[in-house]
């Protein structure tokens, strides 16, 4: 899709125009749309191509010499289903008699913002848009009574009678870092998850598939699955990614252990693994039968795969098969040379489950 930054239309370079000669411009509002870009040269817009909804701007503050930066709260009260927030359409008029016109308009294209239905919950998001406006200060804007500046004069008025600075690093600001009297940075949660913090679980705000929740009911942090606005951490929609939990599936990922018959190797894929060692002493000319290190799922003689070899003066030759799930018998050929001193080491293979 095709994607365009804040840009002036051909209006709002004229009003840029006739604000620098002396005129009052005021912002009106914002335009929402989910509209897609089919030409990159919006100078004659005249709005957004396919408008979701409008908001009242929140702040006006001076960025640098002349620029402006204006600010509002979009939220999804009265939306009835999850929309794709790609236009942006900021509004302006000279005087209460002539109309308002599109000044500037972005489009993000297939990088669009997120507004969930008002179903799952209330959800804000604060968007901030930077304008140049010259040298001009007769800038206003039409605003829902919550805001604090309403004008740039006003705001450099209340700037100078605002408190001194207090000096960076000291009282609760620390510098960045992992040793003592540091913070750590808020990315660095991510990175330590290795996924994006979405916030609490436990409330009717919007979750999104792909981020992570803390759950203050038993204090672990949840991986969502597929979107939904329940409060809790239910297996169908989250799982469980917090430290603790990944390194019990760790050290549940193979139990190795050992007996008298020897030693094991239990994956939890089902896989099993033995080892055992026979003296040739124990084995008698047609077979012996012994008892596996571990249990094995037996389902005939090939669900055991067995293996067999002489450690010694190579002398002696073997043969093996499991008998059941718990045993198996020794074939030994005993040859006119050789000692019995030597071993006869085994190898078996299958599953445990």
């Amino acid at each position: 899709m095709l994607t365009i930054k804040l840009t002036n239309t051909s209006a709002g370079l004229i009003a840029i125009q006739r604000a620098l000669a002396g005129e009052d411009i005021t912002f009106t509002k914002l335009d929402i749309g989910d509209g897609v870009l089919t030409n990159l040269d919006i100078s004659n817009f005249t709005g957004v191509i396919n408008k979701i909804k409008d908001y009242s701007l929140g702040v006006v503050k001076p960025e640098g010499q002349e620029m402006v930066r204006l600010r509002a709260n979009i939220n999804n009260v009265g939306i009835t289903e999850d929309k794709a927030i790609r236009e942006f359409g900021l509004y302006a008029k000279f005087g209460s008699s002539e109309q308002e016109f599109l000044f500037a308009y972005m489009n993000t294209g297939d990088i669009p913002t997120a507004l969930p239905s008002s179903s799952g919950g209330r959800y804000d998001l604060n968007r901030d848009f930077v304008l140049y406006i010259g040298s001009s200060t007769n800038v206003t804007f039409d605003t829902n009574g919550d805001l604090v500046y309403s004008t740039l004069n006003d705001y450099k008025a209340l700037e100078a009678q605002k408190e001194d600075k207090f000096p960076k690093n000291s009282a609760f600001n620390r510098d960045f870092g992992v040793n003592e009297n540091q913070v750590l940075e808020g990315s660095k949660l991510a990175e330590i998850l290795g996924i994006e913090y979405g916030g609490i679980l436990n409330n009717s705000n919007q979750k999104i598939s792909g981020k992570g929740y803390y759950d203050t009911a038993n204090k672990k942090i949840y991986k969502c699955t597929g979107n939904t606005s329940i409060n809790y951490a239910d297996a169908g929609y989250f799982i469980e990614v917090s430290n603790n939990d990944l390194l019990g599936k760790l050290q549940n990922l193979v139990e190795i252990g050992s007996n008298s018959n020897g030693t094991y190797r239990k994956w939890a894929d089902g896989t099993l693994e033995c080892w055992a060692s026979e003296k040739r002493a124990a084995i008698t000319p047609s077979y012996s039968t012994f008892n596996f290190p571990y249990q094995f799922k037996y389902s005939g003689r090939t669900s055991v795969v067995c293996s067999a070899t002489d450690v010694g003066d190579g002398a002696y030759s073997y043969g093996c098969a499991a008998i059941s799930g718990t045993q198996y018998r020794l074939y030994g050929e005993k040859p006119t040379v050789g000692t019995e001193s030597g071993m006869a080491h085994l190898y078996f293979k299958g599953v445990w489950k």
